[in-house]
């Protein structure tokens, strides 16, 4: 079976998000291996190009700005090399930047997999100034604003970060095995 683990960031849009997006990119610059980039050729949706970027990251900004663009990017954090997808897309006031993990591409534990994720938030934390929220399960989505997740009073996700808050985890795991409450 192949599913995914979704670490999101979620950006209010404003006059600082394409810095913070550049933020973003500065962290994909330290730890990737590879990046290719998948989008409209020329913003025609009828022709798309694979393209290795290998330079100027800041360049993929405007390319994953096409509904249904996306970058596949290889990481290497603390030895652990893994595939991701990287997309943007504009949910309301939101921008939110998705790393789709692919698990097929995994083969360690629970723990090693939530240790490695506690990293990615603690890098993207340091780095990314102004988001609302970031989180990360297993097959996640983007479902609310950072309003909706206060409002709510309860975890949505696998782990989750308010900006101004510190990372709390639910009951359950990133890996999709464990029984969610």
């Amino acid at each position: 079976m192949n599913t995914h683990i979704q670490f999101g960031i979620v950006i209010k849009v404003s006059e600082s998000t394409i810095l913070e997006l550049e933020h973003i990119l500065d962290v994909v610059e330290i730890y990737h291996k590879e990046v290719k980039i998948n989008h409209p050729k020329d913003g025609n949706y009828e022709d798309w190009v694979e393209e290795v970027v290998d330079g100027d990251l800041y360049s993929m900004i405007d390319k994953l700005s096409y509904r249904t663009s996306y970058a596949d990017i290889i990481f290497d954090i603390n030895g652990t090399q893994f595939d991701t997808q990287m997309k943007t897309t504009h949910e309301g006031d939101d921008i939110i930047v998705t790393f789709d993990v692919f698990t097929s591409n995994l083969d360690v534990s629970v723990e090693t997999l939530d240790a490695l994720f506690t990293k990615v938030f603690e890098v993207f934390d340091r780095n990314v100034e102004t988001y609302d929220y970031m989180y990360c399960d297993n097959e996640a989505e983007y479902l609310y604003n950072k309003e909706r997740i206060i409002e709510l009073g309860f975890i949505p996700y696998s782990m989750l970060k308010l900006s101004e808050r510190d990372l709390v985890f639910a009951a359950w795991h990133v890996d999709g095995f464990t029984l969610r409450d």
